[in-house]
């Protein structure tokens, strides 16, 4: 379970990630970016929003180019169309073949502008000289407004022009959609492959839409009921035991 791209806590369900997101959100008189984010925290917390009917009335974008074209096994695209037809079934209103302007672009982190650092090219020397700087010079605010104009223009838009309230995407696909406008996004187990290796689905939003998205990934986690707990092994020779997915 994962939710958001700046919280990454992974849980055995929607509910452990809403109540550790009650835990630790908040903002700091010091920092302006949580300060901003605090007009977003609703008031009694997220736990209100674990409804077993928070798929009704919502509208969920399907971008099939290029995230659902990146399903290669039939287990998975099989799981995937299922959950869309759960999602059906439970109330959601399904807004298919969306597109999100400038995609190849913002899915290529070379040339979005995501990429800042190249670990390999800079030495010791380089960090400790970066140390001295504020770190945000002319490059970084031309890359930082660049990340913000396809956000804008991009799901951004796509979102509010077609009145969505979340979108879906198989596995992690999407991510750097969500991380370059940092929006919220909520991970859900969605089956497994033969060999025991699991795979989800992505729901994201925008900015301060964790209430709809906590309501949606609820909602079909508690009608889909797609995760297996761990496996207790015992080691041989030996009380201790070890837990395998």
């Amino acid at each position: 379970m994962n939710i958001s791209l700046l919280f990454r806590p992974i849980c055995r369900n929607v509910t452990d990630a809403v109540y550790m997101l009650d835990v630790i959100v908040g903002s700091d008189p010091r920092d302006e970016v949580t300060m901003d984010a605090a007009k977003y925290i609703p008031e009694g917390g997220y736990k209100q929003f674990l409804k077993d009917d928070g798929l009704k009335g919502k509208r969920i974008g399907i971008v099939r180019h290029p995230f659902v074209e990146m399903i290669h096994g039939a287990i998975e695209k099989s799981a995937f169309q299922h959950h869309l037809d759960l999602l059906r079934q439970q109330g959601a209103t399904l807004v298919d073949d969306m597109s999100i302007p400038r995609i190849e672009e913002i899915m290529d982190s070379n040339h979005s502008g995501e990429l800042l650092e190249k670990l390999t090219e800079y030495d010791q020397h380089t960090f400790i000289e970066a140390e001295k700087t504020n770190g945000y010079g002319e490059h970084e605010k031309e890359v930082v407004e660049k990340l913000k104009n396809l956000s804008r223009n991009g799901f951004e838009k796509m979102m509010k022009d077609h009145e969505l309230d979340a979108m879906v995407a198989p596995g992690s696909c999407a991510s750097p959609v969500f991380a370059i406008g940092g929006y919220p996004a909520i991970t859900i187990p969605a089956g497994y492959e033969s060999d025991g290796m699991p795979f989800g689905m992505c729901f994201g939003g925008l900015k301060g839409t964790e209430p709809k998205l906590i309501e949606v990934a609820y909602a079909l986690e508690q009608f889909s009921k797609v995760r297996r707990p761990p496996s207790v092994v015992e080691c041989e020779g030996s009380k201790e035991a070890t837990i395998s997915q």
